[in-house]
């Protein structure tokens, strides 16, 4: 045992203590260093003026009175004067061989010395407690909460000695030898847990957290993003650490939700949204495990619960980084903004099997979604909305088990179009402006879509009235034309087209005739009518394709073979025929 021990403290003293005593001596000499380049340029600087000040020798005053003499002296020979030789004095000017090419490489030098060799260093020593743990596992020389005590003392070693280090203006490395302390305090409790079963998993789960918000923390006092990260890699990474291996949806869930938050505590008072993009990211893979793991169809109402709180908070997240001007902020942004992409994907496949519920979220998203568009006047995003809506409801109608979801699926389809439509006069009424291009596509998208939906669930059941139900659509439209006519008489135009086409539609249906091809002809020749009147040149180009789409399920119709009974001139071909040339006409 008292070898083991000795051991022990020896492998400590090499390990630890000799590195930091070494990092010091290296830290202190490099100084000294700096010191002395500093000095040395201060005196290269001062050389030149201290030369450019000193006053030249005057001659001496013998020399020049001798030479007077000569000069006055008639037939003299002329006698020169010699005068003493200075020795060239050394350009202590001339500026030392540096320039930027020594200065980069001492950057590229000192960030290997200091920074590249230290994280290596750091991930040594971190495998090597590791290794140490292991091994006084493997030979069993000390008892097991010794075996934990001894990586509970090397992180409050390594931790102490980073706050030192990063007090004294070290911080690269005090950071990393703290972010080293608070790796090895993990490692010891997952030891201590699921290595060695000296805790419970509820004990074991506790400490993790408590490890993961000492290590945030830190992260704040030092302003250390990457131990930030630590924390936040930690905190997610706790759940597997325990390994309980039991279904715990709403423990898992909830502490999900509080580092969610948390994280957007920490990232918006120091401003680091690369937090919240990693919070973003890990739950994600969060929820993704569950699923695989332990997810059944019985559990899918806490599940959309709780798939409606990581939304919010998310785009609570977006909110709050609007005012963010860090350089990967808008990145960041544009990550979140695709969390009701995630959720409405992830809603549909967990309510698929769950018809009535589904329904009800379909409604619930539609009016929340144009709350949000009505509220900040946003126009494109209802036409998404209305897509992202109409396209599983199409769907589940192909599905249907029976007449007895009549009644809950027709309400769903004019809950849909009823909202938004008040969505529409809502923004109407908001937005004195000419009447929007989203406006122009969602209205006779969602007018036509109504009925189209309401075709597809009545017709397999209540065929004889789809023709009425045409008729209905259009005197609602009718009405709704006259409401949006005192709002905004161009708009209401545009809701008159669709009336007025559900009107041939009902007409076509009950006569038994091609009742597609007159809604699209007709809508056609809506179109390109309201293109010339607002002088839209994209609304007639759109008008004369769906024109043309007319015009070949026309062909199509006509060179259909000819029944036995045919009627030569007042036939279903001949009317249509008409009809589309009239719409050219126009």
């Amino acid at each position: 045992m008292i070898v083991a021990l000795i051991a022990v403290a020896v492998f400590l003293v090499l390990t630890v203590g000799l590195p930091v005593l070494s990092f010091r001596r290296a830290s202190a000499a490099r100084d000294g260093v700096e010191r002395l380049e500093r000095r040395l340029a201060a005196l290269e600087d001062l050389a030149p003026r201290t030369r450019s000040t000193t006053p030249t020798a005057a001659p001496e005053a013998g020399a020049l009175d001798t030479a007077a003499e000569t000069a006055a002296t008639p037939g003299a020979p002329p006698t020169t004067v010699e005068t003493p030789r200075t020795s060239p004095a050394p350009d202590l000017a001339r500026p030392a061989p540096s320039g930027s090419t020594q200065t980069a490489a001492a950057r590229l030098e000192a960030r290997i010395g200091t920074q590249w060799m230290l994280y290596v260093g750091v991930a040594t020593l971190v495998i090597g407690v590791a290794l140490l743990i292991r091994h006084a596992f493997v030979n069993q020389w000390v008892t097991p909460w010794m075996r934990v005590g001894i990586g509970v003392v090397i992180g409050a070693l390594l931790i102490g000695s980073g706050h030192r280090f990063s007090t004294a203006g070290r911080l690269p490395f005090g950071h990393a030898l703290v972010g080293g302390g608070f790796a090895t305090w993990y490692l010891a409790v997952y030891a201590a847990l699921n290595l060695y079963g000296l805790v419970n998993p509820l004990i074991g789960f506790s400490l993790l957290v408590l490890v993961t918000v000492l290590a945030a923390g830190q992260a704040d006092r030092l302003r250390s993003q990457p131990l930030a990260m630590m924390a936040v890699v930690g905190g997610f990474g706790t759940p597997s650490l325990v390994g309980a291996g039991t279904n715990a949806q709403f423990t898992l869930f909830s502490y999900t939700a509080l580092l969610i938050a948390a994280t957007l505590y920490l990232a918006r008072r120091r401003d680091w949204p690369a937090l919240n993009l990693a919070s973003f990211l890990f739950t994600g893979l969060t929820i993704v495990g569950w699923g695989v793991r332990f997810y059944s169809p019985d559990a899918y109402l806490p599940t959309e619960l709780f798939f409606t709180l990581y939304c919010g908070l998310f785009l609570w997240v977006l909110s709050r980084m609007r005012e963010s001007t860090h350089p990967i902020a808008r990145w960041v942004r544009l990550a979140l903004w695709t969390t009701p992409v995630w959720y409405h994907a992830a809603s549909l496949t967990i309510l698929r099997d769950h018809w009535l519920a589904l329904l009800v979220y379909l409604i619930a998203v539609t009016g929340v979604g144009l709350a949000a568009s009505v509220r900040w006047e946003a126009m494109w995003p209802r036409v998404l909305l209305w897509a992202a809506v109409a396209a599983p409801l199409l769907e589940w109608a192909d599905v249907q088990p029976d007449g007895s979801w009549l009644e809950p699926a027709v309400l769903t389809w004019l809950a849909v179009a009823g909202l938004h439509a008040a969505a529409q006069i809502g923004l109407l009424r908001r937005v004195r402006a000419r009447l929007p291009a989203a406006d122009v596509l969602l209205i006779p998208a969602n007018g036509l879509g109504l009925y189209f939906g309401l075709q597809a669930v009545l017709e397999p059941h209540l065929s004889a009235v789809t023709g009425l139900v045409a008729a209905l659509v259009a005197g609602a439209h009718g009405a709704l034309t006259v409401v949006v006519r005192r709002v905004d008489p161009h708009a209401a135009m545009h809701v008159l087209v669709v009336a007025v086409t559900l009107t041939v539609v009902a007409v076509g249906v009950q006569l038994d005739g091609a009742w597609v091809t007159l809604l699209w002809a007709t809508e056609a020749g809506g179109l390109i009518w309201l293109g010339l009147r607002e002088r839209r040149a994209w609304v007639r180009f759109g008008g004369a394709l769906i024109l043309g789409v007319s015009v070949l399920r026309l062909l199509a119709t006509q060179l259909a073979p000819v029944p036995a009974m045919y009627t030569v001139f007042l036939n279903e071909r001949a009317t249509l025929g008409l009809f589309i040339v009239g719409v050219c006409c126009l």
